[in-house]
């Protein structure tokens, strides 16, 4: 009777949950809770902790190359060897990241694979709220993730703002790029745009037809929102999986677009039919910020 109360109880804790255990190179380990929410409610973060590896392209200074492991507990921030006392700002930042890069689409994922190379083994990610609320997943870590650069940087600058000058830096860190051109008219004006951050300051280079000269924009990071509204509303995420392309008629332009490690790419103007409208909205959000 009580081996089968005890398979009962185990069998009720599984419900919703995923189990795989290959730990042969290239074997998948899945532990994931496919029953994890989706949305939290609460933007009150009162623990976290992170483990990442992240990779010197992304920060531009291979000083900084290496995986890093931040944690605040008991409003303590624990990161770079160092300790400090939490602020509102500092908690308010960390959840601007989770929410801009929609990281609570990745909750309850425990899922990576075995025998991977060292900069791609797991990285976590484990958020707790006030309301009692929790975001975690456990996944291949990608070393030139986007989010994981925002916090390191996040974290950094934090710690320099602390008296710690050791951790001053002065990458550039890209952030995007767009180009839109015709390689059928050699008279044609080109569109080429990129975005870094440098430091505390967002920066857009406008390069002209040569790529030799750039003219520099100070702008806000709210067009970082901006462009993720775009893809999201748009469901641009999902552009290496449609079938269905077409070309608009007298369309002659190349255009690239790089942002969040995907390349969304038109040649001679085949594209996803969908997606039409997704270059014009981008390119008049760039355009925008240029003409303030």
């Amino acid at each position: 009777m009580i081996r089968k109360f005890i398979l009962i109880i185990a069998a009720f804790m599984l419900v919703g949950c995923t189990q795989k255990e290959d730990i042969s190179t290239g074997g998948k380990v899945d532990y994931s809770n496919d029953s994890a929410p989706k949305t939290i409610e609460s933007k009150d973060i009162t623990e976290f902790s992170t483990e990442f590896y992240i990779d010197a392209d992304l920060l531009e200074n291979t000083a900084y190359e290496g995986k890093y492991t931040f944690e605040i507990k008991d409003n303590i921030l624990d990161a770079f060897g160092y300790k400090e006392e939490v602020n509102d700002s500092l908690m308010s930042d960390v959840q601007t990241i989770i929410d801009r890069y929609s990281m609570v689409e990745n909750n309850g994922i425990n899922c990576y694979t075995s025998g991977l190379p060292y900069e791609y083994q797991p990285c976590y990610l484990d958020a707790v709220y006030e309301s009692g609320e929790e975001l975690y997943f456990r996944m291949d870590n990608d070393p030139d993730a986007f989010w994981t650069k925002r916090l390191y940087e996040i974290f950094r600058t934090f710690m320099v703002d602390h008296g710690h000058e050791d951790l001053e830096a002065n990458d550039e860190i890209f952030l995007l790029h767009y180009y839109e051109g015709s390689s059928a008219n050699e008279n044609s004006t080109s569109i080429n745009r990129s975005l870094y951050e440098i430091g505390d300051q967002f920066i857009l280079f406008c390069y002209g037809d040569d790529f030799d000269s750039a003219s520099k924009f100070l702008i806000s990071d709210s067009i970082l929102d901006e462009i993720n509204e775009v893809i999201e509303k748009n469901n641009m995420t999902d552009w290496e999986n449609e079938t269905n392309y077409d070309a608009l008629d007298g369309y002659e332009y190349s255009i690239s677009f790089v942002y969040n490690n995907q390349m969304y790419h038109v040649d001679s103007g085949m594209f996803p039919v969908k997606y039409e409208g997704c270059f014009k909205e981008i390119r008049d959000i760039l355009e925008a910020y240029i003409d303030e």
